[in-house]
Formats: C-alpha cells, sequence, structure tokens
C-alpha cells in the first residue's frame, strides 16, 4: 500500500508537470525606460530687467527672495547653474550664484544695458528658447507684460499670440520634448506701472510670473525635488503647464509586484478569480497635473473594454522613483493583444482669462496680455490626450 502510494505521488506530479508544460502563458511586455540623470542637466536663469522689473526691486520686495531661494534650491539637484538679464538681448555675466540677490537692484538693473524701454516677450521667448536643448532647463523671470502700442490693441495681442505658437511649434521640431510650467507669483512691487499713456507710481501687490522651460524629463524631475510654495519669502497663487504627449518612466509587475528586468512579466492569475492584475507603477510628475485629477478614474482612458482601470494609488514614499500605481484586471482569456492607456489632458485653467487685461492700463493684479502669451504657448500642444501607457500583451507554450 505504501509503494502504490509512491505510485501515485509520482503519477500525480509527472502528470501535474505535462498539464502545466501544455498550458499557456501569459505575459505583458513594454519598452524600457530609465529615469533621467539630473545632476547632468544645465540651468540658465534669466530674469527680465525692463523699466517695468525696477518696481520688484525694492527693499521688502518678496520678489527677490522667491528667485533667489528658488534658483537656490533647484542647484542642489543640477549640475551647472548660471544667471542672465535679458531685454532686447541677453546679457552676459560673470557673476556668481551667491550673489544673485545683492545683484537684484534698481542700480544694477539701469546698469547692464540693451533696451529696456520695450519689452517684447515673443523675441525673449526666442531667445531663450535657442539656449535650451535636451541637457538644459531654462528658468524664465518677468511681469509678463506685453506693451501695447498706439492703435487696435486686440490686432496686437492676436499677433502676438500667433508669434509665440509659431516660436514654440518650431522649437518643438527640434526638441520634441520641450515643456513649460508656468507659475504666477505674487510679490510687493513699489515702483512706475508703464503703459501706453505714460508712466504711473504705484505701490501695490504685482504678479510676477516664473517659467520653468526645458525637456519634459528635467522639467519634472525638478518640479518633483523643488515646491516652489515651500521656498522661504514665494507666494504661489496658481500655476499652469503645457507639455507634448508622451509616456512617462514607468514599469509594470504582475499581482505579486513582480517584473522581468528585460520589460517583460508573466501574469498571475488573481487568487479565486478568473483574471489577471497587472500593477502599472509610473512617475506621473511628468504630467504636471495636481493630485486629485491624476486619483480620478475619469482621467484614463482605455479603449480595450477587456482592460478595467481598478482603482489609483499614490506612492508616498519620497525615495521611491514612481509617484502613482495604477491596477488593472484583465480577463485570462484575453487574447494577444497591445494596450494602450491614454491620460486627458486637463482644461485650460479659469485663471488665465481672469488674470489678462486688455486695456494695458493698470487695473489691480491683472497683466496686460497674459492671457494671448499662454494661449499662444499652450496652441503648440496638440492632442487631446498628455500620456499614454503602452505595453503589449503576448502568449506562449
Amino acid at each position: 500500500m505504501l509503494f502504490d502510494g509512491k505510485i501515485k505521488t509520482v503519477l500525480i506530479f509527472v502528470f501535474s508537470c505535462i498539464v502545466l508544460s501544455s498550458c499557456d502563458r501569459t505575459k505583458i511586455e513594454w519598452e524600457l525606460s530609465d529615469p533621467v540623470d539630473l545632476p547632468a542637466a544645465n540651468v540658465n536663469l534669466y530674469i527680465e530687467n525692463s523699466g517695468s522689473m525696477e518696481g520688484y526691486m525694492r527693499d521688502g520686495s518678496s520678489f527677490k527672495d522667491a528667485v533667489f531661494g528658488y534658483i537656490t534650491e533647484i542647484n542642489k539637484y543640477v549640475g551647472k547653474t548660471r544667471f542672465y538679464f535679458v531685454n532686447s538681448r541677453i546679457l552676459e555675466n560673470n557673476i556668481p550664484l551667491d550673489r544673485l540677490n545683492e545683484t537684484l537692484s534698481v542700480g544694477q538693473f539701469r546698469q547692464l544695458g540693451g533696451d529696456r524701454t520695450h519689452t517684447n516677450l515673443s523675441n525673449i521667448l526666442k531667445m531663450i528658447l535657442s539656449r535650451t536643448n535636451d541637457s538644459t532647463v531654462s528658468v524664465f523671470v518677468s511681469d509678463c507684460i506685453l506693451d501695447l502700442p498706439q492703435g487696435p490693441a486686440r490686432d496686437y495681442f492676436i499677433s502676438n499670440q500667433i508669434s509665440t505658437q509659431a516660436i514654440v511649434s518650431d522649437k518643438l521640431k527640434s526638441c520634441k520634448s520641450l515643456s513649460f510650467v508656468v507659475y504666477r507669483m505674487m510679490s510687493h512691487f513699489d515702483g512706475y506701472y508703464y503703459n501706453s499713456d505714460g508712466a504711473q507710481k504705484i505701490s501695490v501687490n504685482r504678479p510676477f510670473y516664473i517659467m520653468l522651460i526645458g525637456p519634459w524629463q528635467l522639467v519634472s524631475g525638478i518640479t518633483r525635488n523643488v515646491s516652489i510654495a515651500r521656498i522661504p519669502g514665494a507666494r504661489l497663487t496658481t500655476s499652469v503647464a503645457f507639455a507634448p504627449t508622451h509616456e512617462p518612466i514607468r514599469t509594470f509587475t504582475n499581482v505579486q509586484g513582480n517584473e522581468n528586468k528585460r520589460g517583460n512579466c508573466t501574469l498571475l492569475p488573481d487568487r479565486n478569480s478568473n483574471t489577471y492584475r497587472i500593477k502599472l507603477l509610473s512617475d506621473m510628475s511628468s504630467l504636471f497635473m495636481d493630485n486629485k485629477a491624476l486619483m480620478d478614474k475619469s482621467t484614463y482612458k482605455i479603449e480595450d473594454r477587456n482592460v478595467k482601470l481598478e482603482y489609483i494609488e499614490k506612492i508616498d514614499n519620497p525615495n521611491s522613483p514612481y509617484t502613482h500605481v495604477l491596477t488593472l484586471s484583465v480577463p485570462q482569456q484575453i487574447k494577444p493583444s497591445s494596450i494602450s492607456i491614454d491620460v486627458r489632458r486637463t482644461p485650460i485653467p479659469i485663471w488665465i482669462k481672469q488674470a489678462n487685461d486688455n486695456t494695458g492700463h493698470f487695473i489691480g493684479r491683472t497683466t496686460t496680455g497674459i492671457k494671448y502669451l499662454l494661449d499662444g504657448i499652450g496652441a503648440a500642444y496638440e492632442g487631446e490626450d498628455i500620456a499614454e501607457f503602452n505595453f503589449v500583451i503576448k502568449r506562449s507554450i
């Protein structure tokens, strides 16, 4: 009887091996992606030094603390940081970064040269973009006021919007990952507000803008490591971002959290079910979206009805290369196929319209022409989706 029992055990083992070897193995494959090396990046800081910016240079202005603090924090994570002033041209200097704060003064502004009487933001943007590449991030600081000439203002605004769109679109041809993050800041302003009627002396809180411009891989690395809202003295009010459709840094695992370093993993059935569960881990910081939108299932679009997004989790570990986990389910009977999960762009925020002024006169905390500048940048980016995650389901015997 004991011998018969051993024979039965061996037969069961052999039969199980035959069954398992004849069963299909389902796996997913994806292209490998690795985080960028942020310390290899260079950062160029450009501060507009037109006459309208002098009011931010007074003692007690949070402008100087915000800009100096922000670029100092960024400098911790990147390779080389330099700063320039800019108006009708980029003004070279050899001043070290640790002396930036003392350089932000009315006297220094007036001695630097260039045309400080008129601001051509499209031209400034073009000059900055010419020095922005796959290993360089530009930080542009300005009040972003469009100078109004005599004549129909609306025609001038639209012309600048189209010009800005053309400049950004042209840069996207050579730098396909080009992205913008625009912060609207607030600071005390004590100086002259210039418009087509002349100059008006004011002492109030005024907005200014800080733009991060560069490849999404580098820009998102900076935004993830440096929170401008936490810089002492910085008064962030709101922000907007523009990025091309891309596939963020990500990986996939099966239900047990296993992955193959070659970019594939074997799926395992979930316990007591006829489904496979797939975990998509991604660094969503490159989408420049708030966590509320990222945690909303309606943000994600999946064409294949066999693939279900079950839930989304935020990763709180600051040392993780990923920020979120998406748990997906597919039936075990699913056929080999290519799957795409798309992330919808968020609507253009209403604050851009509310912050805009079309008159050129001093009106509270508005900025003349800011809507047309930002709309011009945004119009260069096409597609309703900002991101896509792709993988392939395969079967092997």
